[in-house]
């Protein structure tokens, strides 16, 4: 089941944010286990209350407890982590679903990961050091997606205020949050030398989000404009594969080995995974992360 769910093994990062991907994914697998274990009667030995034993919501709390017990506040801290990066993400999100981009920017613009958390100091927000990430996708983000997101905001709700963020220069130090990173992001989320520089193993779990943007010399260029929108088969002739080029993404034959190297990895008897590069087939159900990202 751990490997399943693409984790080297089962070691939740305990000092980090419990709402991060990595340590929700450890969570779900924990509760999943469980469940599993409880339906098969293995545990019954133990006289678990059935009620408890099917209530999700009851097992996910149970398993956050033991980081709050370890580090007091520590849920309070980290839901405040979350709605940090939650009020760009959601503007940004919608913004993106307005301008009806492709869908590999829609599932990177969702992750909440993907954007800078903000330091707060009084009313203002101090935005911080985002490592590794490409500055294509922050240009995006200012140039295309922020404003977008501020003109919706005049129309449709003049009464509210504008978030001030204020980004520098210099840009506030990265936080440990910086280092939450989620598989779903695009490979080209990251600049290549930062991609490239992350071992076979990270390397390996990043290369499966397809491609988001052309290089930067067609993103922001008029003349191309027509990528924003393009489907996955065209983007990927023009555009994709010269972006790929630039990444150190690993074969088949360096996962078959990395598996068979790893003592840490179970041997469930399966074929390696194949990494998949191209982009969300186009003719998917809508993305269902717009709910994820209302109040």
């Amino acid at each position: 089941m751990v490997v399943k769910a693409g984790l080297k093994g089962f070691i939740p990062d305990v000092e980090g944010p419990v709402q991060s991907h990595y340590n929700q994914l450890h969570r779900h697998v924990a509760v999943s286990a469980f469940g599993f274990l409880f339906r098969s009667h293995a545990l019954y030995t133990f006289e678990i209350n059935e009620d408890y034993a099917s209530n999700v919501s009851f097992l996910n709390d149970v398993y956050d407890n033991f980081k709050e017990r370890r580090d007091p506040g520590s849920l309070d801290k980290s839901i405040t982590n979350s709605v940090m990066y939650k009020a760009p993400t959601k503007s940004r999100f919608k913004a993106a679903r307005r301008l009806e981009l492709r869908k590999p920017v829609q599932r990177m613009v969702a992750i909440k990961e993907a954007h800078s958390d903000d330091e707060h100091v009084g009313k203002t927000r101090y935005v911080r050091d985002k490592p590794g990430r490409n500055p294509t996708v922050t240009r995006f983000f200012l140039q295309e997606l922020d404003p977008e997101a501020e003109r919706y905001r005049r129309v449709q709700k003049p009464l509210t205020r504008k978030l001030n963020r204020k980004r520098g220069p210099p840009l506030r130090a990265a936080s440990e949050l910086s280092e939450v990173l989620s598989a779903d992001v695009p490979i080209d989320y990251f600049t290549p030398a930062y991609y490239n520089s992350l071992s076979l193993r990270e390397r390996a779990r990043y290369a499966r989000g397809g491609v988001a943007f052309p290089l930067a010399k067609y993103a922001f260029a008029p003349e191309h404009a027509e990528w924003k929108t393009m489907d996955r088969k065209p983007f990927m002739k023009k555009y994709g594969k010269e972006v790929l080029r630039q990444y150190n993404i690993p074969t088949a034959e360096e996962i078959a080995g990395l598996s068979d190297s790893d003592e840490d990895d179970e041997d469930d008897g399966s074929e390696p995974d194949i990494i998949d590069l191209v982009d969300t087939s186009e003719d998917e159900d809508e993305m269902e992360v717009e709910e994820e990202l209302d109040p």
